[in-house]
């Protein structure tokens, strides 16, 4: 939304312009009460942007020829050349409208302005106390160029002719769709019946005087375009007839206003809606406020771009945000299902090594362990029938834990010869490819309780049962629990003792194999 402020000299009109259309808020007379009732009504207005649209008799229109120049030196020239032309006003404006085709190729230049300036200042500093901002000061005969595309003047040598709110008839002359003049004519107290006199009349006071300013020839056609509401063109038909040079054309301005999409057309016979309207319909530079007019305007525009900037940081952040949420939940399953493989590889892992969770693997045990496994591949036999004697022996005697075995393999030379304390002495005549494998065992009573004879007695017991088990060439104790030899003291009781201590036993056993055997 924004506010125009359709000034015209007597009053100032304040509009205030919607998507959907506009609404006339007020009418303030050019006097000192009109401007303390604009400065109220301001007050009380929300602070939009607001256009300045001015139709004043006192705007003067010259075209002068210059040197073409582009850029900023074109600017600096205009505004020298425009402040010779009006020195006595600020409000000045100048637009190049054609170039020469041959010589320097100098610039064509219209240059206007609002010569009465004490008109405009009053409004304009009304509008700067209450700091709405001033988007620009625009003619409406500059303007009028849009409305002769609207209607489809497309002739070289245009004049149109539109009545104003005001009783105002603005006459604009339009030669290859460049505005080159425009007047302002009172139509005074003017009833519709002398309407069309009225208007003959003042266009061809126009047409002289665009004779003598040499802007038209006095054999070139002229198209006139007159815009009124039905009763007006009818006065006006009825007396402007066409002519040699002069061909005239009425359209009512309701039929333009539904050309232009506008609704419910208001003041049918006044054509100010529909400049407002061409004004809104797209952006319009600037023509006549200065840098501190628009002072407020470049703030509320800074402000807005600021708000603009934040928000979009704000949602730019809040989207971030989200996105760091959606890839942290993303990682966090991820996670899961990467630990879930892991343990489901070390549960397959375990089973394929035998491993518990609760059981330890000594990296040096291992290493013993295939060591021992490689010097068993090299040897030319085996433990294995010597250890399941022994085995078999121990089943007989489970009171009995072996502690050491120590095991060795040897060729027979000559025939072993009876030891002394064995419990059976079997002899065997060796073989030249005969072997002996030999273990000897330490070990202790399991439940020892202190009597070294019944200890003595179960060591022997496991000797024996050792040498019925077969190819056992010898098996002798060569460490009892305890010594009872003649040769010996015997100290403590053997049936028992308060305080046992350990019944260590060392029992040899010697199996003969064949070569390659086990």
């Amino acid at each position: 939304m924004q506010y125009i402020f359709y000034l015209s000299g007597q009053q100032l009109d304040a509009y205030l312009v919607k998507a959907d259309g506009m609404d006339r808020l007020g009418e303030f007379p050019d006097t000192s009460a009109g401007h303390s009732s604009f400065s109220e009504f301001l007050a009380e207005q929300q602070p939009l942007p607001c256009r300045l649209l001015v139709d004043l008799i006192e705007e003067e229109f010259r075209e002068e020829t210059i040197p073409h120049v582009s850029g900023s030196d074109r600017t600096a020239l205009h505004n020298r050349h425009a402040a010779r032309l009006f020195r006595n006003t600020p409000f000045r404006h100048s637009e190049v409208i054609s170039r020469d085709k041959t010589g320097r190729r100098d610039d064509h230049v219209l240059f206007s302005s609002l010569t009465n300036k004490d008109i405009i200042e009053p409004w304009l500093n009304i509008i700067s106390q209450h700091q709405l901002p001033l988007a620009g000061i625009h003619s409406l005969p500059v303007i009028t160029r849009r409305l002769a595309d609207t209607i489809n003047a497309s002739s070289d040598c245009v004049l149109l002719i539109t009545r104003q709110r005001g009783n105002n008839l603005r006459e604009t002359f339009i030669k290859n769709k460049q505005v080159r003049f425009s007047r302002l004519a009172p139509l005074l107290d003017c009833d519709r019946a002398a309407f069309g006199a009225i208007v003959d009349a003042e266009i061809e006071k126009t047409k002289r005087y665009l004779n003598t300013l040499k802007l038209l020839d006095f054999n070139e056609h002229l198209d006139v375009f007159i815009i009124s509401d039905q009763d007006h063109l009818a006065s006006a038909q009825t007396v402007c007839n066409n002519k040699e040079q002069i061909n005239y054309f009425f359209h009512d301005t309701n039929d333009i206003a539904r050309q232009l999409g506008m609704e419910a057309y208001q003041d049918s016979q006044f054509s100010d809606r529909i400049f407002i309207h061409l004004l809104c319909k797209k952006r319009n530079p600037n023509h006549y406020a200065q840098a501190e007019h628009l002072f407020h305007y470049r703030t509320y525009n800074t402000a807005r771009a600021l708000n603009l900037f934040s928000t979009s940081l704000a949602l730019a952040a809040v989207l971030w945000c989200g996105i760091n949420i959606a890839d942290a939940f993303v990682f966090k399953q991820e996670t899961k299902l990467l630990q879930a493989s892991i343990e489901k590889v070390e549960d397959n892992l375990r089973q394929i090594t035998g491993a518990s969770q609760n059981e330890d693997i000594n990296p040096e045990n291992i290493l013993a362990a295939v060591k021992i496994s490689e010097a068993l591949k090299q040897r030319s036999t085996s433990p294995d029938p010597l250890m399941r004697a022994l085995g078999a022996a121990l089943l007989q005697n489970p009171g009995l834990i072996l502690d050491k075995l120590v095991w060795h393999s040897k060729q027979t030379t000559a025939q072993p010869a009876p030891d002394a304390e064995d419990t059976t002495a079997g002899q065997i005549n060796s073989a030249d490819n005969s072997l002996q494998s030999v273990i000897v065992a330490e070990g202790h009573i399991a439940d020892f309780k202190g009597s070294y004879l019944d200890a003595n007695n179960d060591i022997q017991l496991f000797v024996r049962k050792l040498s019925t088990q077969p190819g056992i060439v010898s098996a002798s104790i060569t460490r009892y629990p305890i010594n009872t030899a003649s040769g010996t003291s015997l100290v403590g009781k053997l049936l028992s003792n308060e305080n046992p201590g350990k019944a260590n036993f060392t029992v040899r056993v010697v199996m003969e194999m064949q070569r390659g055997q086990g």
